[in-house]
């Protein structure tokens, strides 16, 4: 949700103060579970090429996978891999992981060692992702020949960095298809 570009970041925050609302006995600060499956897109939009479609605002094709852009997702990911005891996104932080500045220190405090990785193989071929952002990808595959279909509904808009494109849709195979990149220019 939130794009492609800012919901990374704004999920860091929220599963922060998460983990923090659950130390002092807070079991969930949301209303559901939903929070719990945002890293989730990054599992199923991320493209043969090693890059993540995009969704909403979006500064071009430039996340790449383990990169320094990625660290928010690890983050996420472990932090919600423990409180979901969740070994997908444990294996969401282990391929995201880049080993800068601060990353050892988070693993250090936040990793739970008994989690294990789930091979990400196993997942099924297509997800839904509902309130708030109402998008669906379904793919043919986890292999490099994959083709990844990526549907928006927008359930909610939050007048955002989310687009008012409801019935949008990207398809990848082997490069850019139909897509909508979010892309924008700053004025000159």
């Amino acid at each position: 949700p939130y794009s492609s570009d800012y919901g990374i970041n704004r999920g860091k925050h929220d599963t922060t103060a998460m983990l923090l609302y659950k130390g002092l006995g807070v079991s969930n600060i949301w209303e559901n579970d939903e929070i719990r499956y945002f890293p989730y897109w990054y599992i199923y939009a991320l493209r043969p090429d090693n890059y993540y479609l995009t969704e909403g605002d979006s500064r071009g094709n430039h996340y790449e996978s383990n990169s320094k852009k990625t660290n928010s997702i690890a983050y996420s990911s472990l932090m919600l891999s423990n409180i979901y005891d969740d070994g997908y996104l444990k294996a969401l932080y282990n391929k995201e992981k880049t080993g800068i500045s601060g990353e050892y220190l988070e693993a250090l405090i936040y990793n739970d060692g008994s989690i294990e990785s789930e091979d990400i193989n196993k997942l099924p071929y297509s997800k839904y992702f509902s309130y708030p952002s109402g998008s669906y990808i379904a793919r043919t595959g986890w292999d490099d020949n994959s083709v990844i279909v990526n549907m928006k509904v927008n359930e909610l808009s939050l007048i955002d960095h989310n687009h008012q494109d409801a019935g949008g849709f990207q398809i990848y195979y082997k490069g850019n298809l139909a897509t909508d990149s979010g892309y924008y220019q700053s004025v000159r």
